[in-house]
């Protein structure tokens, strides 16, 4: 829109130009809020809430996570940007907003015990396995359960082979399910042990060299994965050939994952250190 504005403040600009590219950005901006919407909405995780609630984790009861639909819907939308793109968004931003409960479970709110009984839960995954759990997360991995199988509605029957290809990232072999699951069960078994390593070297302890941290960093943010999971949402773009390529993991997966780490790394080190000089400071003029 900005250039919009500026194109309009040349003397030599076409008006049928200026027309046409307004008229197609309100047509565009106006398919981007009905599809935030849309997300924001019905992703609730199958909520019980009546529709017009904003209450994305109410149900799931993890009050720790913060309700960050929009924020979701934006990535997805740097990723998919055409007019024709609205099933990549919404699936893209959906996968990104899951797994970000998951990210919030294993970071900081559980302990390692409780890690492994959630890791458990979802390698079975199976309603019945909600016994495993801690009691504050079964509503979390059942309604978990419950939104992936809305998943599988969204794609077309002839684009079900793209499930195979995401189902070999979980221990590297193919996994038979009793019925294809789409890419989001799989992202979540596989960010899940990642997760769960990650929870063991912090209960142990565990100072890994840097090369051995940034190898499990790399796949915990998820660049691999999310790159399949955005190919899912291609429609006929998205070619078997295309899955091939990708689920080999080439380099440019791994290094937009490693590029990514270190720069949310760096920021938040930024910030943390902001944090102390502050605190430091306070207690100074306190003695003082």
């Amino acid at each position: 829109m900005h250039y919009i504005n500026e194109y309009e403040k040349e003397e030599a600009h076409n008006a049928t130009v200026l027309e046409l590219a307004t008229v197609y950005y309100n047509i565009t901006r106006s398919l981007h809020l009905k599809e935030l919407r849309a997300f924001c909405l019905p992703i609730k995780l199958l909520s019980k809430s009546p529709a017009n609630n904003y209450r994305l984790y109410e149900d799931v009861k993890l009050t720790y996570s913060w309700d960050r639909a929009v924020e979701m819907y934006f990535f997805s939308f740097r990723v998919f940007q055409g007019v024709g793109n609205s099933q990549g968004r919404i699936m893209f931003s959906k996968a990104i907003a899951l797994l970000s409960l998951m990210d919030d479970t294993y970071d900081a709110h559980t302990t390692f015990e409780e890690c492994e009984k959630l890791n458990k839960a979802i390698q079975i995954w199976d309603k019945s396995a909600a016994s495993i759990v801690p009691e504050y997360l079964r509503e979390f991995y059942i309604n978990t359960l419950k939104s992936f199988n809305e998943f599988e509605d969204i794609l077309e029957s002839g684009e079900k082979f793209r499930v195979s290809y995401l189902q070999k990232e979980v221990n590297e072999v193919y996994i038979t399910f009793e019925r294809l699951r789409v890419f989001s069960l799989v992202q979540f078994m596989l960010f899940s042990k990642y997760y769960l390593e990650e929870a063991k070297w912090c209960n142990e302890n565990y100072m890994p060299f840097f090369k051995g941290q940034v190898e499990l960093s790399i796949k915990t943010a998820g660049a691999p994965v999310l790159a399949l999971a955005a190919l899912m949402g291609m429609g006929n773009d998205a070619t078997e050939d295309t899955f091939e390529w990708a689920s080999g993991v080439p380099d440019m997966f791994n290094a937009a994952g490693e590029i990514g780490r270190l720069l949310n790394d760096i920021s938040a080190f930024k910030v943390l250190m902001l944090m102390f000089n502050k605190r430091a400071l306070l207690e100074l003029n306190l003695r003082n």
